[in-house]
């Protein structure tokens, strides 16, 4: 389905995609924008390929490999505009080393994909996009020598920012994760800062994500915000407002000290055991004896199949969240498509507005974000308002959106070039 006319002279967008990031809802809005010229990606299976038959049967015998590779597709996507490479996505994987992976591999890694993209070249694209610290920056300059636009899209806080607010967390919470080491994430920045030197514009989803950019010396006049987009038929709201007490409030991601682990256990901790149940969902990556001491106020799940977190999300009412840094956290962004408030962090690079879709405080202010759950403990009606509010701002930012903001930025920046 194209949102938009083919007339005149258009922009024709080629993309980098790792993975299957934002479960492909990026190349997905430039179809429907109809200005997708082609998608480059590793691995990616159409409905009778060999491969997706193959992921099926995998997925039965080995699900830790099968469901990975069954999530490698985007129905709606048109093949004749998907160019993918399985022996890249095979060499990563003999190659790769176990965690934490270093930035050399990550930059390696980039490496590939470019290599390829290059070999066989950007067909009639006039513009080049990827994902920061995934596209390799040869590539970006190879686009611009031949005369493309290139665009970024900065998917978390720079790693300037990253790094200030993952040294602060450290030095307060010492010994909470022991294997935390920042080189890595130093060793990257030389990366990203050569990345930017070849884009001619940023994206990014949130104004947390803005502001860290400017705060590195980007221009804001080359940053356009564009929420992610999210595909609604993957979430539907749940009726919450004729549940019995005790509310519970949950949570979902990595357990550790960016998301803010320590700031949601403290205000778990405010609360006698009975009045709130207090939920984590993810892989804990905190030392046990620290996860083991707060086991009493919050019950820590662990790590779980994507296709259990629906579940979970419908038992939550208040989603709680005070992560350190982010992009634009898309735990949030399914919660409030699941119909509840949420109490974030301005660093969540969350689109909830604070007292509408529910409360904005920072990740250590653990008295304001008690005093919001203990408002929404005891007044029902307030939870079931911001739940629908958050349901109904998510409906905003879905798919459509971002093809119409996507279309009209690359139509700029083309005209912009031409002059």
């Amino acid at each position: 389905m194209h949102l938009i006319s083919n007339q005149g002279d258009r922009p024709r967008v080629a993309i980098v995609q790792d993975s299957a990031r934002l479960h492909y809802a990026l190349p997905l809005a430039l179809q429907r924008a109809g200005i997708l010229e082609r998608m480059y990606t590793d691995l990616f299976s159409t409905q009778r390929s060999a491969l997706s038959v193959a992921s099926r049967v995998l997925a039965k015998l080995k699900p830790g490999l099968g469901r990975p590779i069954a999530g490698r597709r985007c129905d709606e996507l048109e093949p004749a505009r998907v160019s993918s490479n399985p022996w890249i996505t095979l060499r990563y994987h003999r190659r790769r080393p176990s965690d934490p992976v270093p930035a050399s591999f990550w930059i390696w890694s980039c490496e590939q994909i470019s290599d390829w993209v290059r070999r066989i070249g950007l067909g009639e694209a006039n513009a080049l996009m990827g994902f920061i610290n995934s596209i390799h920056p040869s590539l970006l300059s190879y686009a611009r020598q031949r005369g493309l636009v290139t665009v970024g899209d900065q998917m978390i806080a720079p790693i300037g920012v990253e790094l200030k607010e993952a040294t602060l967390q450290k030095s307060r919470f010492e010994g909470w994760e022991p294997s935390y080491s920042l080189e890595e994430l130093r060793n990257l920045e030389p990366f990203q800062h050569e990345t930017w030197r070849q884009l001619d514009h940023f994206t990014c989803a949130s104004e947390y994500v803005c502001r860290g950019l400017v705060s590195e010396g980007v221009d804001a006049s080359r940053i356009t915000v564009i929420p992610y987009p999210i595909e609604l038929d993957r979430s539907s709201p749940v009726e919450r407002s004729r549940r019995r007490v005790p509310m519970t409030v949950g949570f979902v991601g990595a357990v550790n000290l960016r998301k803010g682990a320590p700031y949601f256990f403290e205000v778990a901790r405010r609360f006698r055991p009975g009045q709130i149940r207090f939920v984590m969902v993810g892989k804990v990556g905190l030392d046990k004896a620290v996860a083991d001491a707060h086991r009493g106020h919050v019950e820590l799940v662990g790590l779980v199949p994507r296709t259990e977190v629906k579940r979970f999300l419908s038992e939550f009412d208040v989603f709680l969240f005070p992560s350190t840094c982010e992009g634009s956290a898309g735990a949030v962004i399914e919660a409030m498509a699941a119909g509840m408030p949420v109490v974030a962090s301005p660093n969540s690079g969350t689109f909830a507005r604070d007292g509408i879709e529910g409360f904005i405080r920072p990740y250590d202010d653990v008295d304001g974000m008690t005093a919001c759950l203990e408002s929404l403990r005891d007044d029902a009606e307030l939870r079931d308002r911001m739940g629908h509010a958050a349901r109904a701002r998510v409906e905003q930012f879905d798919v459509n959106a971002y093809a119409g903001r996507a279309f009209e930025m690359f139509s700029q920046l083309l005209a912009g070039s031409r002059t």
